[in-house]
């Protein structure tokens, strides 16, 4: 199982980014931290914990979170992307 650090470099990268972690605010960097969130979250880290790794501020993990069902759950790439998560979640 990979560990958040592992899961956060393999986001970047399947999003074909260098680092998700940049104060990039291009969609698709902001997309792959959403995603990001999410899986990490799920996987029951918390809100501080996560803007810590991600080099954010909480509220913007709380409005990443509160935001996948009206945004980020009908982008085709983010729920690709969510997907290939879980799925090196679960290897």
């Amino acid at each position: 199982m990979i560990n958040n650090n592992q899961l956060i470099e393999f986001i970047a990268k399947q999003a074909g980014l260098a680092d998700i972690t940049a104060q990039i605010k291009a969609v698709e960097y902001v997309r792959a931290r959403a995603v990001a969130i999410k899986l990490l979250t799920e996987r029951g880290l918390g809100r501080l914990e996560t803007a810590r790794m991600l080099k954010r501020e909480p509220k913007t993990i709380r409005h990443a979170l509160l935001s996948w069902p009206t945004i980020w759950a009908d982008d085709i790439s983010a729920v690709r992307l969510y997907h290939a998560g879980q799925a090196a979640l679960a290897d």
